[in-house]
């Protein structure tokens, strides 16, 4: 099993993988500055496969004797638990915050609206096979794009560069240049803007 475990700074964002919908093409590159890497336990047989060192596995208490057997040729690697009333990222956020991480990267098949609330304790960056997702608050979102990049967002906000696209929830790049998304709320909005994944596909 290949490795990219390394000494590293627990500033660097976390790797939290959710689904295994994901093709490991498109994952590589978030692996480059070898994070900690946390996987839930309906993705890890394919994570598992990818290679890559992993570093803990989220799972429900009723799943952990079997884990244990199941990946004692992984050691070190840590089960956390969670309860079946959270989400699989709030079983994870309390052990990411307690081992002093503040950013995570987290893959997910689809971005549910649940997913997108307030982590006090934790910078959430979402990657899903189609769009990256981030909570801008308190200033502009600025990006210099190329024609046709599709962005969503969601909440009220000022756009500069954007027109709309024969589906309802998607804005596209005008032309080459400066593309601007300024929230109007107070809490701000997330914006979720294409990471090429076809492109990563090829």
């Amino acid at each position: 099993m290949s490795s990219h475990h390394i000494v590293r700074d627990e500033q660097e964002p976390a790797l939290l993988i959710l689904t295994d919908q994901i093709p490991f093409a498109l994952v590589g590159e978030l692996l480059e500055w070898s994070p900690t890497v946390l996987v839930a336990e309906p993705a890890l047989e394919t994570v598992l496969s990818w290679g890559i060192k992993v570093d803990g596995v989220l799972c429900l208490p009723t799943q952990a004797a079997s884990l244990r057997t199941q990946l004692n040729d992984y050691h070190p690697l840590v089960l956390i638990l969670k309860d079946e009333t959270e989400t699989w990222l709030e079983g994870a956020s309390a052990w990411l915050v307690a081992h002093q991480h503040r950013n995570v990267y987290v893959l997910v098949e689809t971005i549910a609206p649940d997913l997108l609330q307030a982590h006090a304790a934790l910078q959430v960056l979402f990657f899903d096979p189609h769009f990256k997702t981030f909570c801008v608050r308190g200033s502009s979102y600025k990006k210099w794009v190329l024609a046709g990049q599709q962005f969503r967002w969601h909440g009220n906000a000022n756009v500069t560069n954007l027109r709309p696209t024969a589906d309802p929830r998607t804005w596209e790049a005008e032309s080459n240049g400066l593309v601007k998304i300024h929230p109007l709320d107070s809490e701000g909005i997330w914006v979720q803007e294409t990471w090429n994944a076809e492109e990563k596909r090829t």
